[in-house]
């Protein structure tokens, strides 16, 4: 089953526009946080990757955005529970590499993609969590 990330990408857009805008040191911050209390390991390389991974030995639980508060989790990891709460736009992912989203275009270079980042292997019909992370590394 597809998951259409067009509603939460809208609501991403319009947060994005607002007074209060989630920014990189948000993310690390919430992200080393919620790693020691869940008792994760935090991968991130500050300057070439836009996605926090936060995993349990070598499961991503949760893949967390430095530029806007969206948070893709792990449906099958109770850690994940946690986070979904404000002020985050949680969308669930079955695994890293399940090709289980779908979005417009436009939508995905206005929030989670830079203009121009799509290439022709990328499909916004049919895509990854993973295929993100890598078209933003």
């Amino acid at each position: 089953m597809t998951t259409d990330l067009d509603p939460t990408l809208l609501e991403l857009r319009e947060s994005a526009a607002g007074p209060r805008r989630w920014t990189e040191a948000d993310a690390v911050a919430w992200a080393e946080s919620f790693a020691l209390d869940a008792s994760l390991r935090l991968s991130w390389e500050p300057g070439n990757e836009e996605y926090i991974l936060l995993l349990d030995e070598q499961t991503t639980v949760v893949m967390l955005s430095i530029k806007l508060p969206v948070a893709f989790v792990n449906a099958d990891r109770p850690a994940s529970e946690s986070i979904c709460q404000p002020p985050f736009r949680v969308v669930v992912m079955t695994s890293l590499e399940s090709a289980e989203f779908r979005a417009s275009p436009e939508l995905l270079e206005s929030t989670l993609l830079r203009p121009g980042e799509q290439d022709e292997d990328f499909d916004p019909e049919s895509f990854s969590a993973w295929d993100l992370f890598v078209l933003v590394a």
